[in-house]
């Protein structure tokens, strides 16, 4: 009862100052070289999305998302963690249920084709050969041409290892493979670390925000935050009223980021996760200097790729 009276009085005074700190970590950061609405160039794209959680994808690429739908592209989306972890007054299994008709229900709003759930236990995400053959089968069987997944670079080890899992699976199928665009979730990507920028307009950020009602299992969680984020990003270009970030890069780019990212024993846990407008600043500020490291290494490596 304390904690939601202090939450009440400090929201508009929190709700400033992230406005402010955002404002000004948008307008004076460096920029990088941005591509805008890449993927939408074609039509018919088969877009396969990796999200570690239901509403992970709404969070990272929400408005991505209902761009590929309105552009008439074969959307799939695999789920690889059961959501069982979350905060709920509910049993675990329960809410696991839950969690997948949220996302039954978004699949009908935005107009997915199809979902696959791996089902594997929050916490318990790990590179596994049995994941390796159930993505590596998936994508067979889906053959896309551009595939959503989390940057590397995030807080949360769940997060992290769908990517690898996911990484080991393109290795298989298509080691050539080159249009994988990484999003964040909880970790933002620092500015001139995105190369590719969906942008939004108003009616389209509207869309992506009504998303979040459909999460009726994640309460404790403050997309809002997540809403500030996409809003001020919009500095980076000047275009538009929102906008969602990515990296794009080939496998060849991921394996030898990832492989320092393992070498340097990198813990999500040394970072602060985004789940509310009352840790939005600490989100960006904790341990910042691992994160800048961790950030110029990963332009390093791009950067040499560039030059080959």
């Amino acid at each position: 009862m304390l904690r939601k009276v202090i939450k009440g009085i400090l929201k508009y005074p929190a709700i400033l100052f992230d406005n402010v700190f955002l404002h000004l970590y948008y307008r004076f950061a460096k920029k990088g070289n941005y591509s805008i609405d890449e993927p939408f160039a074609n039509k018919k794209n088969k877009v396969l999305f990796i999200s570690p959680h239901v509403d992970d994808e709404t969070i990272g690429a929400g408005g991505t998302l209902l761009k590929h739908a309105e552009n008439g592209d074969n959307i799939v989306c695999i789920y690889i963690a059961d959501g069982g972890g979350a905060v709920s007054t509910l049993d675990k299994n329960s809410l696991v249920q839950l969690r997948k008709r949220e996302a039954e229900n978004l699949k009908d709003i935005i107009g997915i084709e199809k979902l696959y759930f791996l089902e594997v236990p929050d916490g318990q995400v790990f590179v596994k050969d049995e994941y390796i053959d159930k993505i590596y089968s998936i994508l067979e069987d889906e053959n896309p041409n551009i595939i959503y997944t989390p940057f590397l670079l995030d807080g949360h080890i769940d997060h992290l290892n769908s990517t690898r899992i996911l990484m080991e699976g393109i290795k298989r199928w298509d080691n050539t493979f080159k249009n994988i665009y990484m999003y964040s979730v909880n970790t933002a990507i620092r500015p001139d670390v995105i190369n590719n920028i969906t942008v939004m307009d108003k009616s389209l950020f509207e869309k992506k925000n009504n998303l979040y009602t459909v999460f009726k299992s994640q309460y404790v969680m403050g997309f809002d935050a997540f809403m500030m984020v996409n809003r001020m990003g919009r500095l980076l270009v000047n275009k538009g009223y929102a906008l969602e970030g990515f990296v794009k890069l080939d496998l060849d780019i991921a394996f030898q980021f990832n492989h320092i990212l393992m070498e340097k024993k990198f813990d999500p846990n040394e970072f602060r996760q985004l789940s509310s407008r009352y840790n939005l600043f600490f989100s960006f500020m904790k341990n910042k200097k691992i994160k800048d490291e961790y950030m110029d290494i990963f332009k390093e490596v791009s950067l040499a790729k560039q030059e080959i």
